[in-house]
């Protein structure tokens, strides 16, 4: 049975959803998008990769995942820099 690091399940799902994109975000900078696998993933996140197929059917299940992540990221730095007043709507 695997251990759980939090104190209810789903707190555990987001931190090893966390831990999953974190890998993906690094393998990316060391080995580009297209050369990592669901398994330097899983190795990389210290889970299994029947663990990682739990969270993401498939490398562009996962690859999405961190696009939207990462894209949010840029989407929040650029509204903390926008002046008072300004409008954030999305087209």
């Amino acid at each position: 049975m695997p251990r759980i690091s939090a104190a209810t399940i789903g707190e555990h799902r987001a931190q090893t959803r966390d831990r999953i994109l974190a890998a993906v975000s690094r393998l990316t900078r060391s080995q580009g998008i297209d050369e990592i696998s669901m398994t330097d993933v899983a190795a990389e996140a210290g889970i299994t990769r029947t663990a990682l197929y739990n969270y993401f059917p498939d490398k562009a299940a996962l690859l999405l995942a961190f696009t939207e992540r990462v894209t949010g990221y840029f989407i929040e730095s650029y509204e903390r820099e926008l002046p008072a007043g300004a409008a954030t709507s999305v087209i």
